[in-house]
């Protein structure tokens, strides 16, 4: 098991979170877009389509993969608003074609409609796909997200109410 996991996250762009510091780090170190998949491990749903969401990482080697089980890592399934297992969030991290930045509120969460999980994949992609990006962001310049009161979750650095 240990080798089948170590060369899932040579994968280059897939990630399997355990804590919440790894996700922390995966929003300061990348460049476009996190796509993260949230699972529970009751859910058979989440282990019949799971294999499809890695097959989605795989036809988009541009951005930042990750899978979290939501028992595992509550507060990153809290981050991203997460009310339903199988999920699938669009965390889009760059900058904007206009040359803003992305903020949490361009985040993007597609569930099942009405247990529909074949529709889920299909969806995420199309959401994807949405997203326009303008290249040329300095990631050293990305400092860590701040806490945000209001919500409980956190915030970019640029990003205020």
């Amino acid at each position: 098991m240990a080798f089948r996991l170590s060369r899932r996250l040579l994968q280059n762009n897939l990630h399997v979170l355990k804590d919440a510091a790894t996700y922390e780090q995966l929003k300061m170190t990348t460049p476009k877009m996190l796509v993260g998949w949230f699972s529970a491990h009751f859910s058979g749903a989440s282990k019949m389509y799971e294999s499809q969401f890695d097959a989605m990482a795989k036809s988009y080697p541009q951005y930042t993969f990750f899978k979290c089980d939501v028992d595992s890592a509550p507060t990153v399934a809290y981050d991203a608003e997460v009310d339903d297992a199988p999920m699938v969030v669009m965390m889009p991290l760059g900058l904007k074609e206009d040359g803003t930045h992305y903020d949490k509120s361009d985040w993007q969460m597609v569930k099942a409609p009405t247990c529909k999980y074949d529709k889920l994949i299909p969806d995420a992609k199309a959401v994807i796909d949405s997203y326009k990006f303008k290249g040329g962001e300095d990631l050293s310049a990305r400092g860590p997200w701040k806490f945000d009161p209001l919500t409980g979750g956190t915030l970019p650095p640029h990003q205020t109410y």
